[in-house]
């Protein structure tokens, strides 16, 4: 078991694993700073140019089947709003390595957060999971066959050290991942009924064999209707064909598109979080009664939103 200081507490002048480490990889440690806080995702940055060449040594012990060098976990505070996608772009890692180990929700990271930062890629697995991504991810991993191959380690946390298991070289799975970039949507409104499906169907209006891009959920006048996962507002406007709606960018290429409403409580390029209500049920538009139309967008393509909710009954 590799036992990592705290590495957020570590302060100028103190003594740290680095330089022993680089050492044993026949790197200098003489350019090794005191302490182990990457300052700025840049080469000008000393301690951000080791961890860089601590990632490309694992890398190539990996390519050679060599084993590799025992982890280590450096920090770094996050200046100003980011996504965790370009974070890890820097850091030469799997931005899945950054979100289990750090235990975040989205990929939205906002100014001042200190975020653990390993030399090594891998899945990180808590021993008491908080969230339904991290019970997937345990469940998958900690209580499978593939438990062997995890190597316990101790990082900081707000209360103390916590232990936690690194498997070393793995990823998110297709489900983990639709969780982390919350493609698994919440129901827009769930009290109501689909009443018209996503794909060709005869128009209830025109009875005009036309294809539907979304999918119908009839709830009565003024009934709530919710974000399906945090986002930004792109716009909200006003057409004879959908009425009143809503269209919002999330995480991973995604928006959602919210139609024929009453009323809305959102402008654009406000940020929603998860959950809150943005609008009524309505049936303005070209509409034939109070219902919600919402359709799931990625880069431009419109999807079956069914494969995409949290729904109990289809």
């Amino acid at each position: 078991m590799w036992f990592l200081p705290e590495v957020h507490r570590f302060s100028r002048g103190s003594s740290c694993l680095i330089p022993g480490l680089l050492l044993f990889l026949g790197l200098a440690p003489a350019s090794v700073p005191a302490q182990m806080t990457i300052g700025e995702l840049s080469r000008d940055d000393p301690m951000y140019q080791q961890h860089q060449e601590l990632v490309a040594e694992y890398f190539r012990l990996e390519a050679q089947g060599a084993p590799p060098p025992p982890p280590l976990v450096l920090s770094y505070m996050v200046p100003e709003e980011r996504t965790l996608f370009e974070i890890a772009s820097q850091l030469m890692l799997p931005y899945s390595t950054l979100a289990t180990l750090n235990r975040l929700a989205n990929p939205r990271v906002p100014a001042g957060t200190e975020l653990l930062v390993p030399t090594r890629p891998g899945i990180f697995v808590y021993r008491s999971p908080q969230t339904l991504l991290e019970e997937r991810i345990n469940r998958r991993l900690n209580d499978s066959d593939d438990a062997v191959t995890g190597e316990e380690l101790v990082v900081p946390g707000a209360n103390g050290s916590i232990p936690v298991r690194q498997f070393p070289g793995t990823d998110f799975v297709p489900e983990e991942r639709q969780l982390f970039l919350q493609i698994v949507f919440d129901d827009p409104v769930p009290v109501g009924v689909i009443s018209s499906s996503y794909g060709y169907r005869h128009h209830p209006l025109t009875d005009i064999w036309s294809f539907h891009y979304g999918i119908d959920l009839a709830a009565d006048f003024g009934e709530p209707v919710v974000i399906a996962a945090e986002g930004t507002v792109t716009q909200v406007t006003r057409d004879p064909w959908l009425g009143l709606s809503i269209e919002i960018d999330h995480a991973g290429g995604y928006s959602t598109r919210y139609a024929h409403l009453q009323e809305t409580f959102v402008s654009a390029g406000t940020f929603v979080k998860r959950g809150a209500t943005i609008g009524t049920v309505g049936s303005t538009g070209f509409s034939t009664g109070p219902h919600l139309h919402f359709e799931v967008i990625q880069d431009g393509d419109h999807k079956n939103p069914i494969r995409y909710l949290q729904r109990d009954a289809y």
